[in-house]
């Protein structure tokens, strides 16, 4: 699937197919979408990407299509969580995996979505220093 962003979308989003639920992920400049499985706690990172939104006319996007079981939960997160530092150490899409993991296991998105910008907040020395933003959605 192609999406031309310039232009209003309809239908990119979720899916409903006879085999399973699927989502289309569609990535403008922002980290990579980490996806949770529920089946065995796996992290999986979605790998789709894209230049900023609005950096080039015309510009195409590539979505990555998800099967998504019940209990999985997608990660969307801005660089303001993973470019936080400590002294001159970033916590890094790896640092923000491992929030991830260790907000295990949480049954609503609420504290799971709070443990994980409590941990980033945790780690950073000055604060945060740029716009910070965490999107979960999790499949029922």
């Amino acid at each position: 699937m192609v999406a031309d962003l310039s232009r209003p979308q309809v239908g990119i989003g979720p899916q409903r197919l006879c085999n399973g639920h699927w989502a289309s992920v569609v990535n403008a400049g922002a980290e990579p979408p980490l996806l949770l499985r529920a089946a065995g706690g796996a992290l999986e990172v979605v790998e789709v990407s894209g230049l900023p939104l609005g950096l080039e006319r015309g510009e195409l996007y590539r979505a990555a299509p998800l099967r998504l079981s019940a209990g999985d939960t997608l990660v969307l997160a801005t660089d303001g969580i993973t470019e936080v530092r400590n002294g001159s150490e970033f916590l890094g899409f790896e640092g923000l995996a491992r929030l991830v993991r260790g907000a295990l296991p949480t049954p609503s998105l609420s504290p799971m979505a709070g443990s994980i910008v409590e941990c980033a907040r945790a780690f950073c020395s000055k604060g945060f220093t740029d716009d910070v933003c965490l999107l979960l959605a999790r499949r029922r």
